[in-house]
């Protein structure tokens, strides 16, 4: 065996041994980055190239490294075309799909993942067309469109269920209790969530627990009963951070500044929101800077300070317009009316008023409030996607 063949299996050894320990991956990724370069440029290595993308891509989507993820991910589905591996192919096309949604292309995410549903339609592929079904059904509760999420959804809970799939059907439960929520339905949300934590206590289901736990603080937050919302919010960050999960960290630090804000602790709301902000830019979570910025901006707006709310808003808006995070992007429009109005600008304010209630009939159902920014600070709502 030649030298650098010795070195890649040391360090593929190294992930499958540290699957559950990221620090250490942490430590070494340079080195395993370096083991990858070298063989992956090189012919007649397809089937190791595979084994670095699955022992790799929860690491990398887990510390937020997205893009990093789909560049491995492209990789490992060349070498699984050339094997003619069609689950392989279906997996990392999902997996690729996922990454882009996190990104903020949500077209190149349903792209994939149809794709990856279309591979997998084949007897015996029941987990993996539960899995992509779940993904699409999430991927559709991003672009606002809940009835086909929910079609989505239901399929791959009916098919889960059908094949004793109990991680699986936490997930899907899981994402059916974030589509309720965003129909404000948060007591049914809740009922969903609290099953869905259940079983993945039963499995010690860490990384997914602290998904739920996040969400049933925010769904206890809605019903406005906020002792529980913080304990809750208090064991999801604590989980998040033990698992090396960042984008997750992201969500809650969120979440706790919303608990903080409508407290009126609006110096408090500022301090989490700047923490989440550092680490949304550190990896490139487009998806969390948006929503922190426009967070950043209610915040000033309160405080009437309104050239910082401006500028927040200003940010917040671009971005979310560039990655479709249509609650960000009404959130904001408002907020921008919202400014005009005190400079005196009464026109131009109806114009941004107009606007935003434009992208809110878009995406929500006649029924449903608009979520606008005098309402207090957009939460972060976790998907149970992604690694399924």
């Amino acid at each position: 065996m030649r030298a650098w063949e010795r070195y890649a299996h040391y360090y593929l050894s190294l992930l499958q041994s540290s699957i559950d320990n990221w620090r250490h991956v942490e430590e070494e990724l340079g080195q395993i980055q370096r083991a990858w370069a070298w063989m992956s440029s090189k012919d007649g290595n397809e089937e190791l190239v595979l084994e670095y993308v699955w022992n790799l891509h929860t690491f990398l989507e887990k510390r937020g490294l997205w893009r990093e993820a789909v560049e491995y991910q492209e990789r490992g589905l060349a070498a699984a075309q050339t094997l003619a591996m069609k689950h392989d192919q279906a997996m990392l096309l999902a997996n690729i799909g996922w990454c882009w949604n996190a990104l903020g292309d949500r077209n190149r995410a349903q792209r994939h993942l149809q794709q990856a549903l279309d591979l997998a339609q084949h007897p015996g592929e029941g987990e993996l067309q539960g899995s992509v079904l779940n993904s699409l059904g999430a991927a559709c509760l991003f672009r606002g469109e809940f009835e086909r999420a929910f079609t989505y959804l239901r399929e791959a809970l009916t098919l889960r269920q059908a094949i004793g799939d109990r991680r699986g059907e936490a997930l899907v439960l899981t994402n059916i209790g974030e589509a309720y929520r965003y129909l404000g339905e948060d007591q049914r949300s809740l009922a969903y969530f609290e099953r869905a934590l259940t079983i993945l206590d039963e499995l010690n289901e860490k990384t997914y627990q602290a998904t739920v736990l996040n969400n049933i603080a925010g769904a206890h937050y809605a019903l406005n009963q906020k002792s529980q919302t913080l304990d809750y919010y208090r064991r999801a960050l604590a989980l998040k951070r033990e698992m090396g999960d960042r984008a997750g960290e992201v969500a809650v630090l969120n979440n706790i500044a919303a608990v903080s804000f409508s407290a009126g602790q609006l110096a408090q709301a500022l301090e989490y929101l700047r923490e989440s902000m550092t680490l949304s830019r550190q990896i490139g979570y487009k998806m969390g800077e948006a929503i922190t910025l426009n967070n950043i901006a209610v915040v000033y707006q309160e405080m009437g300070e309104i050239q910082q709310a401006l500028a927040y808003f200003s940010r917040a808006l671009g971005i979310a317009t560039q990655i479709g995070e249509w609650r960000v992007e009404e959130s904001a429009l408002n907020g921008l009316g919202w400014v005009c109005e005190k400079q005196g600008y009464p026109d131009k304010a109806r114009q941004y008023y107009e606007h935003a209630q434009t992208v809110h009939r878009r995406v929500q159902p006649t029924n449903i409030l608009s979520t606008s920014v005098f309402e207090g600070l957009i939460p972060i709502k976790e998907s149970a996607a992604g690694h399924d």
